[in-house]
């Protein structure tokens, strides 16, 4: 799997954070659709993001299973995530791909199950949906797509993929000088947008800056 990807898991998830007893039980869940941009012109690659609240210890959780109550596709997802926002403890997932990228995951009803390590499980319903036309955009024609109420957000790696920096892209990041002069180390970027409730996020293509730093300097 994409390693860029794959990156992405911890903050993506944190942006979900909006209890847990001996019978398990689903108190809430998520689903958030990510569209990562490669290219200017090509389409985006699509996956999604699940998150569940749990209400029973978590040192039991086992694994997670999302279903397309339509299609009877199944994702199974082993050795959920656990995240802790010191106010609600969730179960997530790495990014999850959808079984036909040219179709993308269809809105609708899915199902998410969680599953304790005595084999005990518990259901939840979600319905999910996002705008269809998000599939096939371009990096020029996104952003009329996402709700005025999005937010841009920048993530800054090293030359060994590591991530740097997380979050609002201020007037101190706005330019490639500044980006470099407030982390001496960054090797490239990618600017995101992200909708409120749980909508679409969307990661443009990835800059890298190495080979600019020499005339920045």
């Amino acid at each position: 799997m994409n390693k860029k990807i794959l990156r992405f898991v911890p903050f993506f998830l944190t942006l979900l954070f909006s209890c847990s007893d001996s019978l398990p039980a689903i108190a809430d869940v998520k689903l958030m659709p990510v569209f990562e941009f490669d290219s200017e012109n090509g389409r985006p690659l699509m996956y999604v993001y699940l998150l569940a609240q749990v209400s029973s210890n978590l040192d039991f959780a086992d694994s997670l299973r999302l279903t397309q109550t339509e299609t009877g596709y199944v994702w199974n997802i082993e050795n959920p995530i656990t995240l802790d926002s010191q106010i609600d403890v969730w179960l997530g997932s790495p990014p999850i791909m959808p079984y036909d990228q040219g179709k993308g995951f269809l809105p609708g009803s899915y199902r998410v199950s969680y599953i304790d390590t005595s084999g005990r499980t518990t259901e939840r319903g979600v319905t999910f949906s996002y705008p269809s036309e998000l599939r096939t955009a371009t990096v020029k024609t996104v952003l009329d797509l996402l709700p005025q109420t999005s937010v841009v957000r920048i993530a800054i790696y090293d030359m060994d993929d590591q991530l740097l920096f997380w979050g609002e892209r201020n007037q101190d990041l706005q330019t490639l000088e500044g980006i470099l002069k407030r982390y001496p180390a960054a090797f490239s970027y990618r600017e995101c947008r992200v909708s409120p409730d749980n909508g679409p996020v969307i990661l443009f293509p990835l800059v890298t800056v190495a080979t600019e730093t020499t005339d920045v300097q």
